[in-house]
């Protein structure tokens, strides 16, 4: 299911700049945690259950997380929520 959900959702920039201004299906935080600078990525795309092998899927998700120092993190979700932002492949 992860290899299908990368290959429909195009994965996160993986860089700590500020300056990127977010595409319309991209939400990025950045703080500081534990005394480390930590940032979060999520994109988002409409899909079905039959492309992604995952009954009743509406959407998927890619979640990049980088913390200073240590190896970057991602992460793929699921959800059956419908978002009237994106439309339906």
């Amino acid at each position: 299911m992860h290899q299908n959900i990368r290959s429909l959702v195009a994965a996160p920039a993986a860089d700590f700049s500020p300056l990127r201004s977010p595409r319309p299906t991209q939400a990025r935080t950045q703080e500081i945690n534990k005394g480390r600078p930590e940032s979060r990525s999520l994109r988002t795309a409409a899909l079905t259950g039959m492309q992604i092998g995952f009954p009743l899927a509406e959407q998927g998700a890619l979640l990049l997380r980088q913390v200073q120092g240590r190896k970057d993190e991602r992460v793929a979700l699921v959800t059956s929520l419908v978002n009237s932002t994106f439309p339906r492949p």
